[in-house]
C-alpha cells in the first residue's frame, strides 16, 4: 500500500522522495549497525545473528504491527470514535505490541540459536538492530501516507522530522528489554527471570508510550513550537543516558563473568593470569596485539580473544543450565583455545 500510495499520489516527485530517503537511510542503518557490533568489546556478534535482527524489525515486526495497530484503532474508533480511535492506536497499542513484536527478535536468536546468545549486552545489540530495522519501514510508511494525505511537500517534511527527532528511538527504547532478556538468562530464579523480563519490557513500552503521548498532546498547545524544539530532543538525550548506563552495566557484568568463570581454565593451564588481564584490559589487549609484526597472527589473536570471551560467557549460561547443546559446543571451543594458544603465547 505505501508503494502505490507513493506512486498514486507522489508521482515522480514521490518517487524521488522515497529514493531519497532510502539511499540516505539504508547506509545510515548498516552504519548503525557495524557501531552496534563495534561497541560489543569482548564478544562480537555474528554479523549473520544481527542482519537477521534488523531484517525481523524491518519486515516482521512492521507487517505484524501494521495489522494489529490498525485492527485496534477500527475497534477503538467503532466504540470510542475516530479521534479516541487513532489516539489510542498510538498511544496505547503502538507502545505494547511494537515492543513485543521487536523483542520476539531477541527471543527468536535466544530460543533457536541458544548457544550465541549470552549476556545482557547481546540483548541490547539484536534489540538495538530490531529497532533499527523497524524504523526503517515505519518512517517509509509515514512519508508514504503523507504524501498521499498532502502531497509531496508533506512527505518531505515527514521525513525530515521523524529524521531529525527520532533517528535512533526505536532502537534505544527497545534494547532496554533487550538488556533484562540477557540479564534474565544469568539466574537460575525463574521469579527473578519473569522479573527482570517484565522490568525491561515495561520500560521500553512507557518509553514509547511517553514519546507518542508528547506527539499528540505538544503540538495541540497554543504556540508550542518552541516546547516541541526543547522536549523532543530532550528526551532522546533522556533516552540516550539511560542505554548508555545500561551499556555500561552490561559491559561490567561481561567482565564480571569472565573473572568469575576463568579461574579453573588458569588451574587446567587453558589460559594463564596475563592471558585473563589482556582479556579484560583493551588496553593491554592491544599491546599484545601490536607485538605480532605478521597481520595474519594479529587477526588470529583477535579470534583468539572473541572466542576466550564466548567461551566465559557461555559457560556461564551451561552453570545456570547445564543444557547439553551448550555443553557441546564448550567443549569445541575448549578445543580450539587449546591448539590457538602455543600459537600466539610461544
Amino acid at each position: 500500500m505505501s508503494g502505490l500510495s507513493i506512486i498514486r499520489y507522489g508521482g515522480l516527485p514521490g518517487i524521488l522522495v522515497a529514493i531519497i530517503y532510502f539511499s540516505i537511510s539504508i547506509p545510515f542503518s548498516l552504519g548503525v549497525l557495524y557501531l552496534l557490533r563495534l561497541v560489543d568489546i569482548y564478544e562480537k556478534e555474528d554479523w549473520s545473528h544481527i542482519i537477521f535482527a534488523f531484517i525481523w524489525g524491518a519486515l516482521g515486526s512492521t507487517f505484524f504491527a501494521l495489522i494489529i495497530n490498525t485492527t485496534n484503532i477500527e475497534l477503538a474508533s467503532v466504540i470510542c470514535g475516530q479521534s479516541i480511535g487513532n489516539i489510542c492506536g498510538t498511544v496505547i497499542s503502538a507502545p505494547i505490541f511494537e515492543e513485543l513484536l521487536k523483542l520476539l527478535a531477541v527471543v527468536i536468536i535466544l530460543v533457536f540459536l541458544r548457544t550465541k546468545f549470552n549476556s545482557p549486552l547481546d540483548g541490547m545489540v539484536y534489540a538495538a538492530s530490531a529497532g533499527l530495522g523497524f524504523k526503517l519501514i515505519e518512517d517509509y510508511i509515514y512519508i508514504a501516507n503523507g504524501i498521499a494525505a498532502g502531497g509531496v511537500a508533506a512527505g518531505l517534511f515527514l521525513m525530515l522530522l521523524r529524521w531529525i527527532f527520532g533517528f535512533l528511538l526505536h532502537s534505544l527504547m527497545t534494547s532496554f528489554v533487550g538488556f533484562s532478556i540477557g540479564f534474565a538468562t544469568l539466574t537460575k530464579d525463574y521469579s527473578k527471570k519473569i522479573l527482570y523480563v517484565l522490568g525491561g519490557y515495561l520500560l521500553s513500552v512507557g518509553s514509547h508510550f511517553l514519546w507518542n503521548f508528547s506527539t499528540i498532546i505538544v503540538p495541540n498547545i497554543p504556540n508550542s513550537l518552541c516546547l516541541v524544539a526543547i522536549l523532543f530532543p530532550f528526551l532522546t538525550i533522556i533516552y540516550i543516558f539511560l542505554n548508555i548506563l545500561f551499556y555500561i552495566k552490561a559491559v561490567n557484568v561481561e567482565k564480571n563473568i569472565m573473572k568469575e568463570v576463568l579461574q579453573n581454565e588458569i588451574n587446567e593451564n587453558l589460559i594463564d593470569n596475563n592471558i585473563l588481564d589482556e582479556l579484560l584490559n583493551i588496553n593491554l589487549r592491544n599491546q599484545q596485539k601490536n607485538k605480532y609484526i605478521d597481520n595474519k597472527l594479529k587477526k588470529l589473536y583477535d579470534i583468539y580473544m572473541n572466542l576466550l570471551a564466548s567461551y566465559a560467557l557461555l559457560k556461564k549460561q551451561y552453570l545456570n543450565s547445564y543444557n547439553k547443546e551448550i555443553y557441546n559446543e564448550l567443549q569445541e571451543k575448549k578445543g580450539v583455545l587449546y591448539i590457538l594458544k602455543p600459537i600466539l603465547y610461544y
